[in-house]
């Protein structure tokens, strides 16, 4: 075994959060390999380790985006962006939050187009997650911290798909 005693899935859900993490260990493990500071039992695997980086890459740079209509009940009482858009990515069968409601409200439009544009995604997915259930993890409603206050989750608006359509991002509604 190697360095990581994990699979490239597991891996690629780190990733997809943390992108510069790719570049940086695959520079540090080539920078490392054959300088003899190593034990030999990992100097012997690092092609594997590599390997293993580059597909985790690859399953986090090619998973499906999904965009959600968010709506945060305590960000309505204390900013004006209470309404907007959060970003998953699909790693797996897992959705990971790229971008989400946080300390300062929710992610207007603005900000998830220019984190798709970053990331060159031309197609986002959206749908409305069951009400029980979710979709793949992503909850349709959550309460916030137990304070009564809530998150709602759904596919995104009408009015908020041109916003997509002019930056030519295609958006497919799913049915759940």
């Amino acid at each position: 075994m190697g360095i990581f005693k994990c699979t490239p899935e597991k891996l690629a859900k780190l990733l997809a959060g943390n992108s510069e993490m790719y570049n940086v260990g695959v520079s540090f493990l080539k920078f490392v390999k054959g300088r003899n500071i190593l034990s030999p039992d990992l100097e012997g695997k690092l092609e594997i380790d590599i390997k293993l980086l580059r597909n985790a890459q690859n399953l986090a740079t090619r998973g499906k985006w999904f965009a959600f209509y968010v709506y945060d009940s305590w960000a309505e009482e204390h900013y004006e962006n209470s309404e907007g858009i959060e970003l998953y990515q699909k790693i797996d069968a897992e959705l990971i939050r790229r971008l989400g409601v946080d300390s300062d409200g929710v992610p207007r439009e603005e900000g998830a187009i220019k984190m798709l544009k970053a990331n060159r995604i031309k197609r986002i997915f959206t749908l409305t997650p069951d009400s029980s259930e979710g979709y793949c993890g992503v909850e349709y409603e959550s309460l916030d911290d137990g304070d009564g206050e809530v998150i709602q989750r759904k596919a995104l608006e009408e009015y908020q798909i041109p916003y997509f359509k002019n930056a030519e991002i295609d958006v497919v509604r799913l049915e759940n």
